[in-house]
């Protein structure tokens, strides 16, 4: 198996790349590569010959004739999404000695009461 993502990143920075292609990647590196608009006129020119010439060959193709770029223009690290911090169930579950799964197990009744007059229930706990 590949990996998709710095083989892109190796055709943009144009590094050796010690890989044997097939034609599955191939097509799937010039979807990608589509995305960016400067490699539009390449692809289209190159395009005709993926399935006259060898996989490798048109890797070649794609290799040589993508303008060089120190980062992947189109490809953004994914970041698992923290969640958001909330003082006052940090507070309750400080006070009550819960766990994280105890907060979200008791989330219904802690929403039902003490988290709808949150002003009251800030002012008691002594959260600012």
């Amino acid at each position: 198996m590949f990996n998709f993502y710095a083989i892109i990143n190796m055709l943009y920075n144009k590094k050796k790349i010690a890989i044997n292609p097939d034609t599955s990647l191939n097509l799937t590196l010039s979807k990608w590569l589509s995305y960016d608009k400067n490699n539009l006129a390449c692809l289209k020119k190159i395009l005709k010959y993926q399935f006259s010439i060898s996989a490798k060959h048109y890797f070649y193709l794609l290799f040589f004739n993508i303008t060089k770029k120190f980062k992947a223009p189109f490809l953004k690290k994914i970041t698992k999404e923290k969640p958001k911090e909330n003082k006052l169930l940090d507070k309750i579950q400080y006070v009550l000695g819960w766990s994280k799964k105890d907060i979200l197990k008791s989330r219904e009744v802690l929403n039902l009461t003490i988290l709808t007059d949150k002003k009251y229930w800030k002012k008691e706990l002594g959260i600012k």
